[in-house]
């Protein structure tokens, strides 16, 4: 097929791949698709299309369609041309790759297409650039539209937090990002720029030449780039307070991370945070462990459902249908106080899951931003050469219907980070939780 001259030659290639697999049987009984609870069809006008496959090849795919026996798993794949669809351009970029790591990154650029945070080449995340064995050993994230050292490590004199970076190595940041974006799968532009921060002061190590804005001016320096520190990388991938998972802040507001929760201690969680002014939930992490029923059992006052699924059609392929609602059914003890729960782009799948169990409490506020889209489990994918990827493997969807996948858990009030606030050393986040609790 590759060596086809023209979509007339292409065509009657796959027609002669289909004819020497065999004759396909009438079916019986056949596959039928139940409209009972639809939540999505199958998109196949594709096959109808006979300017495009001509009138062979269209009719022979008719035909297998028709004929799916009952009872079976169904697998094909989508070859129309259609306008939005990327394998007339991957296609051959992926064939003509000229080494593994070329070939590599073509699967990388296509899967960044799908637009889930959850995809990726996951066997091979070093090769996303920029590549490099090396990192200069600081906390970067996007603030107020700027690469900001957000944190940096113990003995590093070089950065300082609320630095604003706007050249490495004589690129500008924004070119960096262009440049970059098209390897990084993500279900929107905040998660995008949350995975690129983590990565852009990657490189050979050797030192970096940076140009950055502090106080009111602009500087030029070098940095060097040293072999990463894991522990500090792990502590990077969350913003939330540290310390232990359960605390009482200064005001008598409680607060717990769910980056270091014991789904044991739930109960014992809510009766310290019923002595307080108000409670603090924060997600802006991934939690440690599973808690949106053991947790979010204590924080309701009535069985309240908070979130539907959808499933696919392995009789159907592209058929998804929707299933029951799934509920938080109230036990003791309970919280009754004023509940904050916060979340930004580091609130990932089953942390955005836990969001939407911990929403429906009475009276909850979710603060912060939107999060990073790519809610529910997830499906592998094995690809030729021992690589690997996945995808988000079910739709996840609030009771209404709403979906959050690539639109992720938005905030009922919007509140986010500032350079002076980085600067600071503050967490204006956590601060607008408080203020808001003890205003009420």
């Amino acid at each position: 097929m590759l060596d086809s001259n023209g979509r007339e030659a292409a065509n009657s290639a796959v027609q002669k791949w289909i004819s020497a697999l065999g004759e396909v049987a009438p079916c019986n009984p056949c596959a039928k698709l139940d409209e009972g609870e639809i939540q999505l069809r199958p998109e196949l006008d594709w096959i109808a299309d006979e300017r495009s496959l001509g009138k062979e090849l269209s009719r022979s795919l008719r035909w297998i369609h028709v004929n799916r026996p009952g009872g079976a798993s169904q697998f094909y794949v989508t070859l129309a041309p259609n306008a939005g669809n990327p394998q007339k351009e991957f296609v051959p970029r992926i064939a003509l790759a000229r080494s593994k790591d070329a070939f590599q990154l073509e699967l990388m650029a296509l899967i960044a297409r799908v637009n889930d945070t959850h995809a990726n080449l996951w066997s091979s995340p070093a090769l996303r650039p920029p590549a490099g064995e090396c990192l200069i050993p600081v906390k970067m994230r996007f603030i107020e539209g700027q690469a900001v050292v957000a944190e940096v490590s113990p003995g590093e004199t070089i950065l300082k937090r609320g630095d604003a970076i706007v050249e490495l190595d004589g690129a500008a940041v924004a070119d960096l990002v262009k440049r970059c974006a098209p390897y990084y799968a993500a279900s929107n532009e905040p998660t995008k720029l949350r995975d690129i921060a983590r990565t852009m002061l990657r490189g050979a190590c050797v030192e970096a030449s940076l140009k950055l804005r502090r106080d009111g001016g602009t500087i030029a320096l070098k940095a060097a780039r040293v072999k990463p520190n894991a522990e500090a990388m792990r502590s990077w991938a969350k913003n939330d307070r540290p310390g232990d998972a359960f605390q009482i802040l200064p005001e008598n507001v409680a607060y717990l991370k769910l980056s270091s929760i014991k789904a044991a201690d739930a109960a014992e969680y809510v009766k310290k945070a019923s002595e307080t002014r108000g409670w603090i939930i924060d997600i802006r992490n991934y939690p440690s462990e599973f808690v949106p029923f053991a947790l979010g059992q204590l924080l309701v006052d009535k069985p309240s459902d908070f979130v539907r699924f959808t499933i696919g059609d392995v009789a159907n392929p592209g058929a998804f249908h929707w299933r029951a609602k799934l509920t938080v059914t109230p036990r003791e003890p309970r919280y009754k106080g004023k509940l904050m729960i916060l979340v930004d782009e580091t609130t990932l799948s089953q942390a955005e899951y836990t969001a939407m169990a911990f929403r429906v409490a009475p009276g909850a506020v979710v603060l912060g931003s939107t999060t990073a889209a790519a809610d529910g489990n997830v499906s592998p994918i094995p690809l030729p050469g021992g690589l690997r990827s996945m995808i988000s493997g079910i739709g996840v969807f609030y009771p209404d219907n709403r979906p959050t996948q690539r639109v992720g858990i938005v905030p009922d009030v919007a509140v986010k980070p500032t350079i002076a606030g980085i600067r600071a050393g503050r967490d204006e986040v956590l601060e607008e939780a408080v203020r808001r609790i003890l205003a009420q």
